[in-house]
């Protein structure tokens, strides 16, 4: 992964919908 193409508010994105996910699947099962 090129550090440079990310930025701080791309990765709090992308944990958000990871952890939602998470969240999501884990209620579900």
């Amino acid at each position: 992964m090129a550090r440079v193409s990310y930025r701080s508010a791309d990765i709090n994105l992308m944990a958000r919908m990871m952890r939602a996910e998470a969240e999501g699947e884990g209620r579900l099962g």
